[in-house]
């Protein structure tokens, strides 16, 4: 009740605001969850939201899906993931032109291949890639219109400005290299560093990890192959979730990597090592 009131309370304060975050709403389901032990009733957080606002089902369903991957409910959150391709919410962001509801779209449709690879099998994952790709050939046609049209825009010839009357001397255009001469170029806001951004070339991934495995432990499974960076994937506590991913120099150092496909740890653990595809590549 105390999480709902104070729902009301925002929403009369702030008419019209929309937490993309979801700051209030994720505690609310997670303390309902874990603290009341009413998953349901978490659950029912996010269907709330769903009802609200229909402008926002990427996001929400985004969230959803993390809250039942939070419980282990994979197969619940793989229905999530097949609820939203298939119903209205990514059909309605497809006839609209937001730039930031489609990309919201596609991030949500790559997740769920690299949630089928992480958690699933090749026929699940096979299953997911079927019922995603009209969304992604739709978003790929938008794409390409787009380009075409920005292509036609700028070959459009521009019209020649009128003479200057005789005995005028004409106007410099101050964007003009003869404006900017004897300036001081203009510098170039710093920013804070870009967040890195893993292509996944060259990569391995790995799965089931035991929770105490580290990164060091690991990349000495591939000690023989050149071995370039080692990222066990964990949850917000820092505990391990289970599979890594494992980057290598080159691609032959990548196919002896991949040569421990079936490798047993001194635990009795065998894993499972394949190749790591982009999302969206077959």
């Amino acid at each position: 009740a105390a999480f709902s009131e104070a729902h009301q309370v925002l929403e009369s304060a702030h008419p019209g605001f929309f937490d993309r975050e979801f700051q209030l709403h994720r505690y609310w389901a997670r303390c309902e969850a874990t603290l009341l032990g009413d998953t349901d009733a978490g659950r029912a957080v996010w269907e709330g939201l769903l009802s609200q606002h229909a402008g926002h089902q990427a996001e929400i369903f985004a969230q959803f899906i993390e809250y039942e991957r939070q419980l282990d409910e994979v197969q619940r959150a793989r229905e999530l993931f097949s609820r939203f391709c298939g119903g209205e919410g990514a059909r309605e962001i497809l006839k609209g032109d937001k730039e930031s509801k489609t990309f919201a779209l596609e991030h949500l449709l790559h997740s769920w291949l690299r949630f089928e690879r992480e958690e699933g099998d090749a026929h699940q994952y096979q299953l997911a890639a079927q019922q995603i790709e009209p969304a992604l050939g739709a978003l790929r046609s938008q794409k390409l219109a787009a380009r075409e049209k920005g292509i036609a825009k700028k070959q459009k010839p521009t019209p020649t400005p009128p003479a200057a009357p005789a005995g005028k001397r004409p106007r410099e255009n101050p964007a003009s290299p003869a404006a900017e001469e004897g300036r001081e170029p203009r510098k170039k806001p710093r920013g804070d560093a870009p967040a890195p951004v893993y292509l996944d070339t060259c990569t391995a991934f790995v799965k089931p990890l035991p929770e105490d495995l580290g990164e060091e432990r690991l990349a000495a499974v591939f000690s023989d192959g050149g071995v370039k960076d080692v990222r066990i994937m964990r949850d917000r506590e820092g505990r391990s979730r289970g599979f890594a991913y494992v980057e290598f120099e080159s691609e032959d150092a990548l196919a002896k990597g991949l040569s421990k496909d079936g490798h047993t740890l001194p635990g009795g653990q065998a894993l499972s090592v394949l190749r790591s595809k982009p999302p969206g590549v077959e």
